[in-house]
C-alpha cells in the first residue's frame, strides 16, 4: 500500500518516513496487535479512550 500511495518514489518514501517522529510507517502486524489486544480480556477494563496509532504524529 505505501507503495502504491508513494509511487514507488524514494523522496516520497522519506517524506512520508520523516512526517512520522518515530521514523517509519507502521506495519500491518503492529495495527493489528492493537486490535487484537482491544478485543482481548487484557483490554476489559478499557472503556472511552481512543487508542492512537500514529507513529507520534500527533505529539509533534
Amino acid at each position: 500500500m505505501h507503495d502504491r500511495i508513494t509511487g514507488g518514489d524514494p523522496k516520497v518514501k522519506a517524506w512520508f518516513r520523516d512526517y512520522y517522529p518515530a521514523g517509519r510507517i507502521a506495519t500491518p502486524e503492529e495495527v493489528a496487535k492493537a486490535a487484537v489486544w482491544l478485543c482481548s480480556d487484557a483490554a476489559s477494563y478499557m472503556s472511552g479512550h481512543k487508542l492512537t496509532m500514529d507513529g507520534g504524529r500527533t505529539i509533534r
